[in-house]
């Protein structure tokens, strides 16, 4: 074949001969020992096309010979061709993966498809040696004019066809349904590292993607902020994303076991609904109100030490809220992360304490009046327990010269 190419000299053929061929009106087929005959040429077309098209027509443009090192049959010809099925291009992936196709080219249109062509032939006895061209513009339209529904996944959808516009339903119709179960008011907290923050009512609507948050950092003097909330759906993860508008801050509400739960990477939360609050928590607060319910201004009785070591203490409640209460405390003087050994050289401490709803329990501040380090130190990580018998007990825990522990009854 590229000996019979050379032969023919197709790189010399010009362009601008080609584009004069379609302008040239049909002509009789000049069939006989010099050129291929019209079954020949409708057969060499079946061949080359009938795989993926039905050819409606065949029109002869021009039929000649030509000569190079030999001579050689040229037929010109004008193909009307319709596609044996629908055709399609890939258009885009939806959110869950399903893909989208487009339909290109509807078989039942009725609109055909026109290409050029030409076919040159050299006789070799009985039979001809051919080869088949077409011009730039009918190679696009063959091949880019789409591929079959086969040649895509079973799963795809068509764009803006049935198929489609109901899957777009059904994703619709899911994302309604995860927005609707992480709806809703809650209460909780969220503890980041030595910070914690307790969310007094935080209400959500994932449908509309709207909501509200009343919170505060775990300490004292700090006050309810309320701030607006906006949720939205994360097209990969399907969890939504919360943005606090006033802050910077952003969470994940997700489903989990426990129900719907903000999450962030570096933080743990606790989180339930407003009117369903937790066993372990209404336990908790049940024995606070008794403790509360149990202090008066009279002087508590308190129990202090260091390593175990007991040292001098005399306490008086100071006031009670709903939330903790205020103790005064006389103690010998804490320097250094030590108590001073001479019971002269006293201190007075006051202990703040304020419940909260985790397992931290409680926000204390043990602020001096006077001469002296904080009785609890900031460094320390504060444990803070009621027993069964209505004790109150406050150690420093788990460092390094974190020894003070204090016990209070009322």
């Amino acid at each position: 074949m590229k000996i019979y190419r050379a032969i023919l000299g197709l790189a010399l053929m010009p362009a601008l001969a080609f584009m004069t061929l379609m302008a040239t009106p049909a002509v009789a087929w000049l069939e006989g020992k010099d050129h291929p005959s019209q079954a020949q040429i409708e057969l060499w077309i079946e061949e080359e096309l009938g795989s993926r098209y039905v050819i409606t027509s065949v029109n002869v443009r021009s039929q000649d010979l030509r000569r190079g090192m030999f001579e050689y049959s040229e037929t010109r010809l004008e193909i009307q061709l319709d596609h044996q099925e629908d055709l399609f291009q890939f258009y885009s992936h939806l959110e869950d993966g399903v893909p989208v196709i487009a339909r290109t080219y509807h078989a039942s249109s009725g609109k055909d498809l026109r290409v050029f062509a030409i076919i040159r032939a050299v006789p070799t006895g009985e039979s001809w040696e051919k080869e088949m061209d077409f011009d730039e513009t009918s190679q696009d339209i063959l091949n880019w004019n789409g591929h079959p529904r086969n040649s895509f996944s079973p799963q795809a959808v068509v764009l803006d066809e049935p198929d489609y516009v109901a899957h777009l339903a059904k994703l619709e119709s899911e994302r309604l349904e995860r927005a609707e179960q992480v709806s809703g008011v809650f209460s909780g907290h969220m503890k980041c590292g030595a910070n914690l923050f307790e969310f007094q009512r935080f209400e959500i609507d994932a449908v509309s993607g709207k909501g509200q948050i009343i919170w505060r950092e775990a300490k004292y003097g700090a006050n309810w902020m309320t701030e607006g909330v906006a949720a939205e759906e994360n097209a990969r993860t399907k969890h939504f994303d919360v943005k606090m508008e006033a802050s910077t801050n952003r969470f994940e509400i997700r489903m989990t076991e426990n129900g719907p739960q903000l999450v962030t990477n570096h933080c743990e939360t606790t989180m339930y609904p407003y009117d369903s609050v937790p066993l372990n928590i209404v336990n908790q607060r049940d024995k606070v109100k008794r403790f509360l319910a149990s202090l008066s201004q009279e002087p508590a009785k308190v129990a202090l030490s260091e390593k175990d070591s007991p040292r001098a203490a005399r306490a008086k409640i100071l006031d009670v809220t709903d939330e903790g209460f205020r103790l005064s405390l006389m103690h010998p003087l804490f320097l250094n992360g030590v108590f001073n050994k001479s019971d002269e050289n006293t201190q007075a401490s006051i202990i703040e304490i304020r419940f909260v709803d985790s397992e931290k329990l409680a926000v204390i501040r043990s602020p001096v009046e006077g001469r002296g380090d904080p009785l609890f130190g900031s460094s320390c990580i504060l444990k803070l327990s009621i027993t069964d018998s209505n004790e109150l007990i406050l150690e420093n825990t788990e460092r390094f010269g974190c020894n003070e522990r204090l016990v209070l009854t009322p």
